[in-house]
Formats: structure tokens, sequence, C-alpha cells
């Protein structure tokens, strides 16, 4: 299982790894409160089928939100199906700090009955919230031993590099066009009447 916090990075997903040019993942399903729709459009002969498939949590490969699958915490009606399946699947939570902190706690609760079912998880992303790790340690959420919390493999490389320039950024409109050349650029302002007077001006600097 495979968890994104946005249904439009998931949709985007299953479109490359579903790609019979790309990686062509066979039995892949996805999950979502729009996830008909986007298999429908996708594959009109066997869209139904895959939707069919997804909802009952039987394909391989599982892309979803966490809304559908991991609100067993709650003990509703029938959250077996849910918690019996992550008993011996995989689930990456990827992304966890775009999450409301006001779920934090069913979150940190599904990992815990995942484990206690004998389930795996794997939690990625670059900025863990403290709460997270801190209520596992406090509480005793998991047994000593039973995971491992790594960083990253090379901590020491330097990702973000960033010059400042004291003057105004309309100013900088012709290395912006120049960069543009051999390279993506994105450009962001503070207000929309900025972003027009940016718009303009580079319009005018790519015509020159």
């Amino acid at each position: 299982f495979m968890t994104l916090p946005l249904r439009v990075s998931l949709n985007a997903m299953h479109s490359r790894l579903s790609d019979e040019k790309n990686v062509n993942v066979q039995s892949l399903g996805l999950l979502h409160s729009g996830s008909y729709d986007v298999l429908i459009e996708s594959d009109s002969i066997d869209g139904e089928a895959t939707y069919s498939h997804s909802r009952q949590l039987s394909e391989k490969l599982m892309l979803t939100t966490i809304d559908q699958v991991l609100k067993f915490p709650f003990y509703y009606k029938g959250f077996e199906k849910e918690l019996a399946t992550f008993s011996y699947a995989k689930l990456v939570i990827d992304e966890i700090q775009a999450y409301d902190p006001h779920i934090a706690a069913m979150l940190i609760k599904a990992i815990e009955l995942i484990d206690l079912m004998g389930g795996k998880v794997l939690v990625m992303t670059a900025t863990l919230p403290k709460l997270y790790m801190e209520t596992i340690q406090s509480k005793n959420v998991l047994p000593p031993g039973s995971y491992e919390y790594a960083r990253f493999a090379n901590d020491e490389l330097k990702r973000h590099r960033y010059i400042l320039e004291n003057v105004s950024l309309l100013q900088l409109s012709d290395a912006i066009v120049e960069d543009g050349k051999h390279k993506k650029v994105l450009v962001i302002c503070n207000t929309v009447d900025q972003a027009i007077r940016m718009y303009q001006t580079l319009q005018k600097t790519m015509k020159d």
C-alpha cells in the first residue's frame, strides 16, 4: 500500500506505473474518493473491474489515501477487513508532515495496531514532525527495537543553494530569461499585481 495526501499525486503515479511504455505494473489499484472516475476515464474496459478490486483491497499494489484504509482505529463496523489485510501487507506512508495534526492520533494508533498484527510500515518524509516520534517513544507505542529511525544517507549534501540579490525582482528579468533558455525557472511573487508586472516585463524582455 502506497499512501499520499494528495489525490492528484496518486493519479499521476497510477498513470506512470500503469503505462505500458513506462513501468507497466500489473495488478495496480487506485483508491480514493474520486478514483472511480479516474479509472473509467483511463480504461473504459477494465476500469470498472480495477475499481472493484481496489475497493476490496485485492490488487497487489494499492495507491490510496489514508482515509480509505487507515481509519480502522475507530473500530467501525467491518474494520476487521482493513486491519487483517495489513497483517501481511507492507504500508508506505509518504509525506506524513502534510496531514492535519488532528489526525495524528489516528495515524499513530494505526501504526501500533499494524505492528501488533505483524504488518510492516515505512514512513517517508523529509520533515518528520516531532509529535510522532515523541509520542511513539514516550507512550511506548512500538516496542523498543521493533522500529528503526534513519536519516538521509548523506545528510551533509547541500540540497539547496541560494543567492541574495539586493535589487528589485523586475531588474532580474534579463538573467531570468537567459537562465530559462537552458533550464526551468520558477518566479514567485508576493502579490498578484507584482506577478502581473513580472509577467509583462518577462514578455517584453523575451521580445527584445
